[in-house]
C-alpha cells in the first residue's frame, strides 16, 4: 500500500488507511506499507510491515503534522519520481505482491503505484479519498494550470486501475465521467465506535443537562491549516452574532489548531464574541469528548461554492459527532452529498448557503429537534454511525478485493 500519513491521527487519509490495513490482516493477507509523506514510526499494529523510503516534507510538532511550503512540497514530488522511484520498485519487488493500493491523496501515489504495477506485473488499485485536484485548484486558483497538468498522470492512472474505491456514490459518478473506469466501488470512510463509546454513555446520562440550558451550544472539530475549515468556522461564527442580536445565548466551541486560527481569532475580537466563541485549539482526545458529551450540534460546514471536492466528499467528522449521538448543522452548496447524507439518515439539517441568519435559524431548529426528541434523537445518531463502523465499510473492500483476485 502506497499512502501518505501512516499511522493516523494526522489526517482522515491516515486513518482509513489504518482500517484498511486493519481489514486486510484480518483476513490473513500479508501487508507492507509505504508511507510517502509522513511516519511516526516503523512499527505496524496489525503485523504489517512499515517501510519507508524517503520524503522531504516531513514535519511534526506537539503531536500536529505542519503542511510543507509549497516549494518544498514541488521539490519532495520530483525528489520521488526522479529519484526515488526506482528504490521503490526495487523494494516492492522483492516483497513479490498480488496487489499495490495506492491511495489518492498523496498525489504521487496512483502515478508511482501504476509504473510499478506494470514493472511487477500485479493488480493496480486506486483508493481515491479525496477529488485531490479540484481542492487543490480551489485552494490555489493561480496554479491551476499545473495541477491540471499533473493531474493528467493521476486521472491516466486511475484509469488504467484493476479496481478503483471512493468513499461516496456522488464520487463514484464524478470519476466515472472523468476517467472512464467501470471498476468503481463505494467504500465510505467510517467511524471507529469503540473510540465514542464512553462518550455517547456519558452524554446519555447527561442528556437532560443538555436540553435544559437556555443557551445553544455548538461545536466544530477540524485542522485550522485549510482554509476552507477556517472559512467554514468564521461562517458559523457570523451565525453567532446574528443569534445574539436576536437574544438568544450562544456557545460555539472550536477545536482545532492551524495557520489559520490567527485569522478566527481576529475575526471574533472584531465582532466581540469572546464570550461566546471559545478557541480550544489543539486538544487531546479526552478533552474534544468532553464537549462533544455537552453540545447540541457538530457543525460540518464548507464554503458554497459549486466545487466538486466539496459537493461529492463528505467530512470525517460527521460519523465521529454522530457517533456519540451528536446531530448535525451542515451548511455548504446546494446539491451536496453532505446535504444527501443528512437528509438521508435525518440526523440534523443542512442550509445550502453560508448566510448567517439561514444559520443562525438551522441552529435553532437543531437545538429544538435535540430538545424535543431528546433520548430518541441520541440514539438515532449513534445507530446512524454504527452502520458506518470502520470493521464493517472495510469489510466490504476485503471482500471486494478477494473477488477481483481470484
Amino acid at each position: 500500500m502506497l499512502t501518505g500519513h501512516y499511522p493516523p491521527p494526522f489526517n482522515a487519509g491516515a486513518v482509513r488507511a489504518y482500517y484498511m490495513v486493519q481489514a486486510l490482516r484480518s483476513h490473513g493477507h500479508y501487508v507492507a506499507v509505504v508511507p510517502l509523506v509522513h511516519t511516526r514510526n516503523r512499527e505496524g499494529f496489525f503485523g504489517e510491515k512499515v517501510v519507508v523510503v524517503g520524503s522531504l516534507v516531513s514535519r511534526e510538532g506537539e503531536g500536529v503534522y505542519r503542511r510543507p511550503p509549497l516549494y518544498l512540497r514541488v521539490i519532495d514530488l520530483a525528489y520521488k519520481h526522479l529519484w526515488v522511484r526506482g528504490r521503490l520498485a526495487s523494494v516492492v519487488e522483492e516483497f513479490s505482491p498480488d496487489v499495490v493500493v495506492a491511495t489518492l491523496p498523496p498525489v504521487e501515489a496512483p502515478p508511482l503505484g501504476l509504473k510499478i504495477c506494470r514493472r511487477c506485473g500485479c493488480m493496480f488499485v486506486v483508493d481515491v479519498q479525496d477529488l485531490a485536484d479540484d481542492y487543490r485548484v480551489m485552494e490555489r486558483p493561480w496554479l491551476s494550470p499545473v495541477i491540471k497538468l499533473y493531474f493528467r498522470r493521476v486521472y491516466d492512472a486511475i484509469r488504467r486501475a484493476g479496481l478503483v474505491l471512493s468513499t461516496t456514490e456522488y464520487m463514484a459518478k464524478t470519476l466515472y465521467e472523468r476517467t472512464g473506469n467501470r471498476s468503481i466501488v463505494v467504500v465510505p470512510n467510517g467511524v471507529d465506535n469503540s473510540r465514542f463509546t464512553a462518550c455517547y454513555e456519558k452524554r446519555l446520562t447527561r442528556l437532560h443537562e443538555v436540553v435544559s440550558g437556555d443557551a445553544v451550544r455548538a461545536m466544530f472539530l477540524g485542522d485550522l491549516n485549510y482554509r476552507y475549515n477556517a472559512e467554514a468556522v468564521m461562517a458559523f461564527v457570523r451565525a453567532v452574532e446574528w443569534l445574539a442580536r436576536q437574544g438568544f445565548k450562544v456557545v460555539f466551541d472550536v477545536i482545532g489548531a492551524g495557520v489559520f486560527l490567527d485569522k478566527v481569532k481576529d475575526q471574533v475580537r472584531r465582532l466581540g464574541l469572546e464570550g461566546r466563541v471559545v478557541l480550544h485549539g489543539y486538544l487531546p482526545y479526552e478533552k474534544i469528548q468532553d464537549i462533544m458529551v455537552l453540545t447540541h450540534m457538530g457543525i460540518v460546514g464548507r464554503p458554497a461554492v459549486e466545487n466538486k471536492w466539496i459537493v461529492d466528499t463528505l467530512r470525517l467528522t460527521t460519523t465521529e459527532y454522530l457517533s456519540c449521538g451528536v446531530p448535525l448543522l451542515g451548511f455548504g452548496p446546494p446539491n451536496s452529498y453532505a446535504e444527501y447524507f443528512i437528509n438521508k439518515h435525518r440526523v440534523g439539517v443542512y442550509v445550502g448557503s453560508n448566510d448567517p441568519a439561514e444559520l443562525g435559524r438551522a441552529a435553532i431548529k437543531v437545538f429544538g429537534m435535540l430538545r424535543s426528541r431528546g433520548e430518541e434523537f441520541v440514539k438515532h445518531c449513534r445507530s446512524v454511525a454504527e452502520q458506518y463502523d470502520w470493521l464493517k465499510v472495510m469489510e466490504k473492500f476485503a471482500v471486494v478485493l478477494e473477488e477481483k483476485t481470484m
